[in-house]
Parts: C-alpha cells; sequence; structure tokens
C-alpha cells in the first residue's frame, strides 16, 4: 500500500499513516515502512516510531543514505573537506507556518536545505541578512541521484534567478558554501545535465 504523496491523488496526513501502521501491525502482518533516503532527516521516522511506541508494539529501523549525502556524492560535492568545511547544517526550508528560519553564517560550513525550492530566492535574501556574502558558491541538485538528475551552480545572490530561469523543481536539494563549488569539476554522474548560471 502506497501512502507516498507522489504516486497517490490525496495527502495522507501522518496521523493516519501512523494509525495504518500500528492497526495492521495489531492485525498480525509484517509491515515494511520503506522510505526514500534516511527515514530519520525529515522522513517522519521519529513520529512513526514514537507512534509504535506509544502502542507498545515492536519494530526495527534501518538506516537509510540521506537525501544530503547521496545527492551531494552523486554531484560531487563534499560535505565536509579539509580547510573548507568542518561541519554540515541539515534544515528545512520552509515550515507549516512559512519559511523556515536560516541559520547564521559559520565560516567552514556547509549548509544543506530541504524543501523550500519554491522560496529559494527569499530564503537567498534571509542568507546574505544572516551573514553569507553575496558570492557564496551555491548548487542545486534536483532529482538528485535519480538518472535525470540535474545540477545548478550559481552563487547566493543569483539563487531566485537561476531557480526561475532553469524551472528548479521538488525534488531539489540546496548546498550552500564553499564546497559547493566542486560540483562544477567533481560531479561524475551526469556531467551533461550540469548547469553554470552566470
Amino acid at each position: 500500500m502506497s501512502v507516498d504523496n507522489k504516486t497517490i491523488k490525496k495527502t495522507i496526513k501522518q496521523p493516519d499513516i501512523n494509525a495504518l501502521l500500528i492497526g495492521h501491525v495489531r492485525a498480525g502482518k509484517r509491515v515494511c515502512r520503506l522510505k526514500g533516503g534516511d527515514p530519520m532527516i525529515f522522513g517522519r521516522g521519529g513520529e512513526e516510531v514514537e507512534a509504535l511506541v506509544e502502542a507498545g508494539l515492536p519494530f526495527q529501523v534501518v538506516p537509510g543514505v540521506s537525501a544530503a549525502q547521496g545527492c551531494a556524492c552523486y554531484a560531487g560535492i563534499p560535505l565536509t573537506l579539509r580547510g573548507a568545511a568542518q561541519s554540515v547544517v541539515l534544515t528545512t526550508g520552509h515550515t507549516e507556518r512559512g519559511i523556515a528560519e536560516v541559520a547564521d553564517f559559520s565560516p567552514g560550513q556547509t549548509l544543506v536545505l530541504y524543501m523550500g525550492v519554491a522560496k529559494y530566492a527569499v530564503l537567498a535574501d534571509r542568507l546574505i541578512e544572516r551573514g553569507y556574502d553575496r558570492l557564496t558558491p551555491v548548487a542545486v541538485v534536483e532529482r538528485g541521484t535519480a538518472k535525470d538528475q540535474r545540477v545548478i551552480c550559481t552563487i547566493l545572490e543569483k539563487l531566485g534567478d537561476a531557480s526561475e530561469t532553469h524551472a528548479v523543481e521538488s525534488p531539489a536539494l540546496l548546498y550552500v558554501g564553499e564546497t559547493s563549488q566542486f560540483a562544477r569539476d567533481h560531479g561524475w554522474f551526469a556531467p551533461d545535465r550540469l548547469i553554470i548560471h552566470p
């Protein structure tokens, strides 16, 4: 049974998914909740585990490769790199109430933003307000690790324009920081789908 928002017309709310999990387990069925990426990084795995614990039901969690890691690897972006990036921040580009608050600039950091494609211009402005240089390299990895993966490289102040010009769509991840520029020369997967936005 698919509860994936991409394959069903009606969005199933998380409490309903939790109820399905609990109901099928209580009915004696083996349940596999398959996720893309790592279930504990923006995958709502924590919410589902919490529901199963509260219901007193046994479960196992198998970790996956997060989208942030997989997409970065396929695009040739090192999340950390000696002398350039010593930390990684994974955050969301939006919340249910709107655009998420983004982190203050920290040198030697790679920022990865999940979601928020429609608000890239506003997110770029927020990051600049928070101390990021306008010329900070950024890379958008669209449909990362899929055969039609596309990577758009630009700088922070041109992110909104690049996103609009190249009609970026979800799913996409935004990488902000010095190591993002590695996608220009080190992307080994689908190098013919690399776009350098001036």
